[in-house]
């Protein structure tokens, strides 16, 4: 019997919250890129299992400027599939 592939999501990986068919990941006081990376990532790979959810990356008090946290958004969107991207929203506070 062929053997199931293993998850993309990293394993133990718990979202912050889920509201409905939203998954909520909460990160503050990011202050680093790869922070910022790793979070949109590791959201982008759950919402890779999971197709019918939408993720949203919450960034409370982020330490990143406005302006680079827009060029991250853009390097995402020319990296991540289309059907990812579409369910991926980010909001700063």
């Amino acid at each position: 019997m062929p053997k199931e592939p293993p998850p993309l999501a990293r394993p133990g990986y718990r979202p912050d919250l889920r509201f409905g068919n939203t998954i909520v990941e909460v990160k503050s006081d990011l202050h680093s890129f790869r922070n910022l990376r790793a979070a949109l990532m590791q959201l982008a790979y759950y919402l890779t299992e999971q197709p019918d959810s939408r993720g949203l990356l919450v960034l409370a008090n982020p330490r990143i400027t406005d302006d680079a946290l827009k060029n991250e958004w853009r390097l995402a969107e020319q990296t991540l599939r289309p059907g990812v991207l579409k369910r991926l929203s980010v909001a700063a506070e």
